[in-house]
């Protein structure tokens, strides 16, 4: 009797495993830096528009 008849799971690919934690590693970091980036030009941003920084802010 074969051994290996019985051991015959699949093991899950680990390139599609790479992709979507790139992917998801990709995404997280480019939300975050929208949010950051943003909060360092909000002075700029207020001073264009002439209106508080507390007003500017609202206008995200």
């Amino acid at each position: 009797m074969e051994l290996s008849h019985f051991n015959t799971k699949e093991q899950p690919k680990k390139e599609s495993f790479s992709i979507s934690l790139l992917s998801l590693t990709l995404g997280s970091f480019s939300i975050g830096m929208t949010e950051f980036v943003i909060m360092g030009l909000l002075p700029n941003v207020a001073e264009d528009l002439q209106v508080s920084i507390s007003s500017a802010m609202l206008l995200e």
